[in-house]
C-alpha cells in the first residue's frame, strides 16, 4: 500500500548540525493487542477534534528572537544520587531526570538569558533509552520523565515566563526490538522498510535501509504517514508545544516531509537534523525550501 503525496509544497527545514546520544541493538518482546488497535483509532479521534481547537504554536519570527537551551530530559535536573546502571545497557541507563524538576529550575535556565527550552522526546522508548530516540509506544510518555499532567504543567510554567517550548521528535524509525509487536503502533513487519545496511553513495538507500539497526518506518505506506500526522496533532495540541526539532530527517524521503508540513504542521516552527558526514553544503541546502522529491 502505498500514499500520494502532494507536490509543490515548501519544505519547511532549517538545518541543525547536533550529535545524538550513540545507538545500539537491544531486544525485549510483548504481545500484542487488539484493545490497544482499537484504542489508538480512539484517540486519533480525539486528536482530530483537539486540532479543531487551533495549536499554541510561535511563528517562524517569533523563534527568530529567542535563545534556545538544550537539555536531555534524564541528565537535567536529576532527583537520583546516582544513575541507574541496570545490565544491559551498553551507554548508560536513566539518571532521574524529569519535569516537574525542570520546572524547578526555570529560574536558573532564564536567568542565564535563555527564552527557550528544548526537551528531549517524551513518548515511551525501549530498554535503555533514557535519551528520548528509541520509541517503544508513540501513544504513551515516557514514565521516567512524567506524566502527560506534568509535561503540560512545564508547557504552563515556561509560557506563564514568556518563554517558549521545543520537542524533540523522531519520524524516521522506532527502538530496537527483535518482535516488532513490542512497538506500539507499528507492530508488525509490513510497516517497516526491508532490513539492509546504508550505503551513503545512494540516497535511496540512506531513506530506506536501517540506521544503527533501529527499525526503519516506511512512511510512505499509507497506513504508516496518516498515524504519524495523528500523533503530531496530538503533540502540539495537547501538550501546548511552540516548535519542533525532527531528528535524522536526511534518512527520510522528501515527500513526506511536505505531506507533513501540510496536513499537520499547520505553521509550525520546525528545525530539522541533517547530519551526514562528506556530504557537500548543497545537500543540506536541498532540505531548505526545496520542492522536488530528491536530495539535492
Amino acid at each position: 500500500m502505498s500514499m500520494i503525496y502532494p507536490a509543490n509544497f515548501s519544505a519547511f527545514f532549517f538545518f541543525l548540525m547536533i550529535r545524538r546520544p550513540p545507538r545500539s541493538t537491544l531486544s525485549s518482546s510483548s504481545a500484542a493487542s487488539d484493545v490497544y488497535k482499537r484504542q489508538m483509532v480512539f484517540k486519533l479521534c480525539v486528536m482530530a477534534a483537539l486540532l479543531a481547537l487551533g495549536v499554541h504554536t510561535a511563528s517562524v519570527d517569533e523563534w527568530k528572537r529567542r535563545t534556545t537551551y538544550q537539555l536531555l530530559t534524564d541528565r537535567f535536573a536529576t532527583h537520583h544520587d546516582t544513575c541507574n546502571t541496570a545490565q544491559g545497557c551498553q551507554y548508560g541507563n536513566y539518571c532521574g531526570g524529569g519535569y516537574q524538576a525542570m520546572i524547578g529550575k526555570l529560574d536558573y535556565i532564564q536567568g542565564m538569558g535563555f527564552d527557550a527550552v528544548w526537551i528531549s522526546p517524551v513518548v515511551a522508548n525501549t530498554d535503555c533509552g533514557y535519551h528520548g530516540y528509541w520509541a517503544e509506544d508513540l501513544f504513551a510518555m515516557n514514565p521516567h520523565f512524567g506524566t502527560e499532567e506534568d509535561l503540560v504543567a512545564l508547557s504552563d510554567a515556561l509560557h506563564s515566563r514568556g518563554m517558549f517550548l521545543m520537542v524533540d521528535v523522531v519520524y524516521n524509525h522506532m527502538g530496537p526490538a527483535d518482535d516488532k509487536s513490542q512497538l506500539k503502533p507499528f507492530d508488525a513487519d509490513f510497516y517497516y522498510h526491508q532490513n539492509c545496511q546504508i550505503d551513503y553513495s545512494s540516497q535511496d538507500s540512506i531513506e530506506d535501509c536501517w540506521l544503527a539497526n533501529l527499525p526503519d518506518l516506511n512512511q510512505a505506506d499509507s497506513r504508516v504517514g496518516p498515524v504519524l500526522q495523528g500523533w503530531t496533532d496530538k503533540l502540539l495540541t495537547k501538550y501546548k508545544v511552540d516548535g519542533i526539532r525532527i531528528d535524522t530527517v536526511a534518512y527520510v524521503h522528501k515527500g513526506f516531509w511536505q505531506y507533513l508540513t501540510q496536513t499537520a504542521l499547520n505553521g509550525t516552527y520546525a528545525v530539522g537534523e541533517v547530519l551526514i558526514g562528506g556530504k557537500p553544503l548543497s545537500y543540506i541546502a536541498g532540505y531548505q525550501n526545496s520542492s522536488d522529491n530528491e536530495a539535492q
